[in-house]
């Protein structure tokens, strides 16, 4: 489906003041359910009630995002429940939780507006195909069209105006994520503040744009984060056989060290009460798959984990410069040990 905007905002399909039951949005566009999720919180503020967010991936809260759906608030006062990462509630592991929200889905609570977000789905499952069929309720939102896309980019450069060469470069990119273009095009548009320009070209852009497949790598970084290891793994083994592993290891080994760095940087500024200093760690780190995720990241390892990551990540980086002593005769084995260790 198509929204009215891009990127599509809750509001194109959603009446916060009146709308209640449940309304389902998929899109394969991580970026696209972010827009969702934001514009969702912000409606709902607007009306002056609070949304009550949830997590999938995280144990338990997808039977309070149920159960909170179904309570009437205080004085008959309306909820906002929106659950994100519902597509961990299509693993096996998660049945009990996903017959819990079909259920909600069967049976909701029309004073009460419950909120389902999921970045994969698979469309052979009847799951898929039942909920396809109901148009109020579910919403796939697809990757931009070309004028879309287009669109999209000067809004991110403004007030700087890129040249048309600019644009054309991100259009072309095969597989651009948003999230990419999005950091990519802030690092311009900084660039360009900085030295009082109302313009960028291309060829001034060349130098600062990240090279080869840089942004898949941010891409598996993002799908790690989001626990999905072997999504993640076979992303990596995808790039090894594209790009070559002399270009994909070193870049790889160093987003996983300065990952963890990060992390242990983000929970000392917390333990200092300085959380408002995180954003500006990520974005020296050009860290943008946290950006918005970055409380629950940091929340989710132990001091002792983060330690042993980052003693394992320095020891991937002198294995794979051969230092002496470091023993490391399969790298690619060793990287994808380590995602699935601390991911």
């Amino acid at each position: 489906m198509r929204a009215a905007s891009f990127p599509p905002q809750a509001t194109d399909f959603i009446d916060f003041k009146n709308d209640g039951g449940v309304q389902i949005f998929y899109s394969t566009e991580r970026f696209l359910i972010r827009e969702i999720k934001k514009s969702a919180v912000a409606a709902t503020q607007a009306t002056g009630a609070e949304a009550a967010l949830f997590d999938a991936a995280e144990s338990g809260h997808t039977r309070e995002a149920v159960g909170s759906s179904r309570e009437i608030g205080f004085f008959g006062g309306r909820k906002v429940v929106i659950l994100d990462y519902a597509e961990e509630l299509l693993e096996k592991k998660q049945e009990k939780a996903l017959k819990l929200v079909e259920t909600a889905i069967a049976q909701p609570e029309p004073a009460n507006l419950f909120i389902i977000l999921f970045n994969d789905m698979d469309k052979r499952t009847k799951f898929y195909k039942e909920l396809s069929k109901n148009k109020t309720l579910f919403h796939e939102l697809f990757p931009p069209e070309k004028p879309e896309l287009s669109a999209f980019i000067v809004a991110q450069f403004g007030p700087v105006k890129p040249d048309q060469k600019l644009v054309a470069h991100f259009i072309a990119k095969e597989n651009s994520d948003l999230f990419y273009i999005e950091s990519e095009v802030t690092k311009l548009r900084l660039w360009a503040d900085s030295r009082g320009k109302k313009s960028i070209t291309l060829a001034e852009a060349d130098g600062i744009l990240s090279s080869f497949g840089e942004e898949k790598i941010f891409r598996i970084m993002d799908i790690l984060v989001k626990g999905d290891k072997m999504r993640a793994i076979e992303l990596y083994r995808d790039l090894k056989v594209a790009e070559g592993e002399m270009k994909i290891h070193p870049v790889i080994i160093t987003l996983l060290l300065k990952h963890f760095r990060i992390v242990l940087d983000g929970r000392v500024l917390q333990s200092k009460k300085r959380d408002a200093d995180i954003p500006a760690l990520i974005q020296s780190n050009n860290a943008f798959y946290l950006k918005y995720n970055f409380a629950e990241v940091f929340a989710r390892y132990k001091n002792r984990t983060i330690v042993s990551a980052l003693h394992d990540a320095a020891e991937l980086e002198l294995g794979m410069k051969g230092v002496y002593g470091v023993a490391m005769p399969d790298v690619s084995s060793s990287v994808e040990q380590f995602m699935l260790k601390y991911f």
